[in-house]
């Protein structure tokens, strides 16, 4: 799963709204040309370190995401 479909299902769980834009936002922040290291490959690796473990909430994507 990519990262925006990940947004997309954490956005279902969490029934939130302008989820669109959001991930816009996000993905924007997160390619800008000065962010050498915080970049949307960095955010993926997060995830699958996240993936190992068995702990599992929404507070948790929500601070990969937008850390």
């Amino acid at each position: 799963m990519n990262l925006k479909e990940r947004w997309e299902n954490l956005c279902k769980k969490l029934n939130a709204s302008n989820c669109d834009e959001i991930w816009s936002w996000i993905e924007a922040a997160y390619t800008k040309p000065h962010r050498f290291y915080h970049t949307l490959n960095h955010i993926d690796h997060c995830f699958k370190e996240y993936d190992e473990c068995s702990f599992k909430v929404p507070e948790i994507d929500l601070a990969i995401y937008f850390h």
